[in-house]
């Protein structure tokens, strides 16, 4: 009897640690997805094998309309899911599902990853900046920079200067 307790805890063990590597795998490969979605590299698509050819399109379309509308400040998802010919509701799960992120949070990456740019390599002010990639207040667009980059977007363009 005991050696079939043994046997059967070593079978959940077992199962629970497959269903683990499988679980980290599918948050490695959205990780992937997301960091490859917002790092704005030429053929970015191409490195996703892991994707099947329409989730590829799907994404690479879904980037194009996020980069043609980036400046929008009243750009909402209902407009985008519109422009995809998807509902909010269906673009909000196909996007997570992919990249583990939400479309919200991709688009705001992408305006934080182009500012930071811009901030490198124009000498725009941070008001201009904020409102070419799409932030309608300044304020909050340092806020989102500081957040994400640990660094206000003055004291950011002060250290390019220096």
């Amino acid at each position: 009897m005991i050696i079939v307790a043994i046997v059967i805890v070593l079978v959940l063990l077992f199962v629970i640690y497959y269903i683990y590597k499988v679980y980290r795998k599918k948050l490695q490969k959205q990780k992937a997805v997301a960091r490859g979605f917002i790092e704005n590299k030429e053929g970015w698509v191409a490195e996703l094998n892991h994707l099947d050819e329409s989730d590829r399109y799907f994404m690479d379309r879904f980037k194009k309309k996020i980069l043609e509308n980036m400046g929008n400040a009243d750009m909402k998802m209902d407009d985008l899911g519109a422009q995809m010919l998807l509902s909010k509701v269906q673009l909000y799960r196909k996007v997570k599902a992919m990249t583990g992120k939400t479309p919200a949070e991709l688009l705001k990456e992408m305006r934080l990853q182009r500012a930071y740019t811009l901030l490198q390599q124009t000498d725009k002010t941070i008001s201009e900046v904020s409102a070419e990639v799409g932030f309608a207040l300044p304020g909050y667009f340092s806020s989102c920079f500081k957040k994400q980059y640990g660094v206000l977007p003055t004291d950011f363009r002060n250290e390019q200067l220096s």
